[in-house]
């Protein structure tokens, strides 16, 4: 097994380069340590962030990285249920993650200097206006010298998402929060779309910061698609599915059911689906591939909620549709 040790950064993109070089195990020097089970923990819990890869001499996509033997460690491979080829992983101050980036040495450098840099950071008066519109999703958190409780959870929360899109910024500045004509401590979600900021009042914990999180962060109805379909499901909401087979169709009936999701956001997640590209999920929802069509599924639960294709799609239904299904009135399919 090797790892990718974390050095310090100077900011410069040849230094990066240096540090994450991929050379094999004897190369001088190298930044490539190989570990067995006697070495992993002594080595890896100490370190703010390393970045481990298992692999089995056999994994063809392994070659492109510093190779890692699991085939001779099985035993730690084991105790890190590692189960497919290549894995990495990404452990920080000795807690595991999954890596989640690119494979070419570019997007693990990339990957790992994002790792490195603060989950959190540091927002003032005069970089506010820059910083909320970095991203599609920021968040920021406006706190006071009395809000150390506050801050802990946003900080833990802001951990938890290093790799997810979302950006994390805070402030102790009470010039920057009335600026935004905010009563720190408060946390706001900036966002292109919708309604644009959402906002979280004490008290709350960290399940519900993340809730509040994953529920602002989704448009009240957006394209869903492969890049975007993992962030509904983890968003832990019943997903609404409006199929459609042109534009006339996406427009027209959009208007009908955009009323529907802003009244129950928070509750259900509606998207539109091109049936030309991704009909076949159509039948995940035992609907019949005629457009366009409605229906409703629980991905983690596997439930599937058709809406009765011999019924015209129009607000008044769809709404007496949902609610039904809101009051567990419609039994799953």
């Amino acid at each position: 097994m090797f790892l990718l040790k974390k050095t310090l950064f100077a900011g410069l993109a040849f230094l990066a380069i240096n540090t994450f070089r991929f050379v094999k195990a004897d190369e001088q020097p190298s930044d490539v340590i190989s570990l067995t089970k006697d070495t992993f923990h002594s080595i890896v819990d100490p370190e703010n962030v390393i970045l481990v890869e298992f692999f089995a001499p056999w994994c063809g996509h392994c070659k492109a990285l510093a190779k890692v033997d699991c085939t001779a460690e099985s035993e730690l491979c084991q105790e890190h249920e590692i189960r497919g080829y290549p894995t990495l992983k990404v452990f920080r101050d000795g807690n595991a993650t999954d890596y989640t980036g690119g494979r070419k040495e570019d997007s693990i450098i990339s990957y790992m200097k994002k790792q490195t840099l603060p989950a959190i950071s540091d927002v003032t008066v005069e970089n506010l206006d820059t910083f909320k519109d970095s991203e599609n999703v920021v968040i920021v958190g406006f706190f006071t010298a009395d809000s150390q409780e506050e801050y802990n959870t946003f900080a833990k929360v802001a951990e938890a998402n290093r790799d997810s899109d979302f950006v994390f910024g805070a402030t102790g500045q009470k010039e920057a929060a009335d600026k935004e004509d905010l009563k720190p401590p408060v946390i706001v979600l900036y966002k292109n779309f919708d309604e644009r900021n959402a906002t979280l009042y004490p008290p709350f914990d960290e399940e519900k910061l993340s809730t509040f999180i994953k529920t602002n962060s989704i448009p009240l109805l957006a394209e869903i698609g492969p890049e975007n379909y993992a962030a509904y499901v983890d968003s832990g909401l019943p997903l609404a599915f409006l199929f459609y087979e042109n534009d006339e169709q996406r427009t027209t009936l959009g208007k009908e059911i955009e009323p529907i999701a802003l009244e129950t956001k928070g509750k259900v997640n509606f998207v539109y689906i091109d049936a030309v590209k991704y009909g076949s999920h159509a039948q995940n929802i035992n609907l019949k591939e005629v457009w366009p069509a409605f229906g409703i599924q629980k991905p983690e639960e596997g439930l599937k909620y058709p809406y009765d294709q011999s019924k015209e799609i129009t607000t008044e239904n769809i709404r007496a549709f949902i609610e039904k299904f809101l009051k567990d009135e419609i039994p799953p399919s």
